[in-house]
């Protein structure tokens, strides 16, 4: 039986709502939770679907085969069933310790890098290597349900094969819709797209949709596209936000993307009758809500203060307690911060050093 962390720390440890951050502004010991949950899944032996011997984790790994799924992707039903996704992982979490949420990965901070591969989540302390067989960091010699390469371990290859991390522009033209219709592939890609490009920038395992979860890293990417989402919805979405989602054939994606149609494996409607899918799941908060003591800030752009600046970065620095980069060019890093309050101001809040 697995152990349940939360049953050493005390009821008001463990709230509700839960609070989704991004992954670097974890403290440590969130961070050392969170990894501990998710190892916990994998080492957590039950029996399949069809009665075969696997772990929980790699259960939540064969929910996401095509085949299993055939209305998960390129289309309207996109959102709802990754959200309905999520939920039930992060439950599953919570259940090994009620106070770990599922972090985000904002992957625009990667873009602003000079050299994203510099950036400090393929470090041992965060998500391990990126360079081949995940070998370091918490989920190291993890092994896949699917092979890719070398067929032992989850594999990366960071920068060497196709997309990129997710921009600015990216969001800015997410945030020109004002309907659900809007976010649907074939009515405008840029949200499913560009997704899409950070998969293939990571490569490996997570760049084909049978074996992306087999990856951690794939969680917090999708929990930072329902993040997304929910700024849709809560700052431009004028229509219904509980009840609309498109009708026509043309706009959802096909037959599998249809309101009418279930989300398989999972069984729920695409449209909003079963557990009032649109809605940011009732357990779950993103930074974007942060308590009446802390100041507003979007979701996919934190920054802060830090208590103190590296030498050469006493002026404008990723907030992120310097988990940003392992090597700082501040030159960059200002005039990444730059670019982006000339290009969102109305949306960045940011806390620069004086």
């Amino acid at each position: 039986m697995r152990q349940k962390y939360s049953s050493r720390r005390s009821r008001e440890a463990c709230p509700l709502p839960g609070v989704r951050k991004e992954y670097r502004m974890l403290s440590d010991d969130e961070r050392e939770r969170y990894h501990r949950a998710v190892q916990t899944l994998k080492n957590t032996t039950i029996n399949g679907t069809n009665g075969e011997i696997t772990n929980e984790y790699d259960m939540f790994v064969r929910l996401h085969n095509p085949g299993e799924s055939p209305g998960a992707h390129y289309g309207a039903a996109f959102l709802p069933w990754h959200r309905e996704y999520l939920s039930r992982y992060e439950e599953s979490l919570r259940e090994i310790d009620c106070t770990v949420s599922l972090p985000y990965w904002d992957s625009t901070l990667e873009y602003g890098l000079p050299d994203s591969t510099s950036s400090i989540l393929w470090t041992p302390d965060f998500m391990g290597n990126g360079d081949g067989e995940v070998t370091s960091g918490p989920f190291g010699y993890f092994k896949p349900v699917h092979p890719y390469y070398t067929g032992n371990h989850i594999e990366r290859y960071v920068g060497k094969m196709w997309g990129r991390p997710m921009c600015l522009s990216d969001i800015d033209a997410i945030m020109e819709g004002t309907e659900f219709r809007d976010l649907s592939l074939y009515v405008n890609p840029a949200l499913e797209g560009s997704h899409g490009e950070v998969h293939g920038w990571i490569g490996g395992h997570i760049s084909w949709i049978l074996s992306a979860a087999d990856d951690p890293l794939f969680f917090m990417h999708h929990s930072f596209i329902d993040c997304i989402w929910e700024e849709f919805r809560t700052t431009r979405q004028k229509t219904d936000r509980y009840t609309e989602y498109p009708t026509q054939y043309w706009d959802v994606g096909g037959t599998e993307h249809m309101a009418d149609r279930p989300m398989m494996p999972m069984g729920l409607a695409s449209a909003p009758n079963t557990r009032k899918t649109f809605i940011i799941v009732a357990n779950v908060r993103h930074a974007t809500q942060p308590p009446q003591t802390v100041d507003p800030i979007i979701c996919f752009a934190i920054y802060a203060q830090l208590p103190g600046a590296l030498p050469a970065c006493d002026k404008v620095v990723f907030a992120l307690e310097w988990k940003m980069a392992v090597h700082w060019d501040c030159n960059a890093v200002a005039n990444t911060v730059n670019k982006r309050v000339t290009i969102k101001p109305n949306l960045l809040k940011l806390k620069l050093l004086n």
